[in-house]
């Protein structure tokens, strides 16, 4: 997935960003308890059962941490294997 305008939105526990994917739709990206989830589309006002299928990626015990939940961009991007669009590589 290519993200746009990607920007974290928590630097406490957990890590957070919010981000466009390249079909326009928000992605949102959450880093707790070791576990990274991402939700695409995202609404934030949607009810939980729709906030759960929306959850394209789960990844669990991600650094063997169970209690981190400080992750930087870097490390986010290479965990999902997602990309930044180019305007932000700049």
């Amino acid at each position: 997935m290519i993200l746009h305008n990607l920007v974290k939105t928590c630097d406490a526990c957990p890590a957070q960003w919010e981000a466009i994917n390249e079909e326009g739709q928000r992605v949102y990206i959450r880093f707790r308890f070791d576990n990274l989830t991402v939700h695409c589309p995202f609404d934030p006002e949607a009810s939980y059962e729709a906030f759960e299928a929306a959850k394209v990626l789960e990844r669990n015990n991600v650094t063997g941490n169970e209690y981190r939940g400080v992750l930087d961009e870097e490390e986010m991007l290479r965990l999902t294997g997602y990309t930044l669009a180019e305007e932000r590589k700049q």
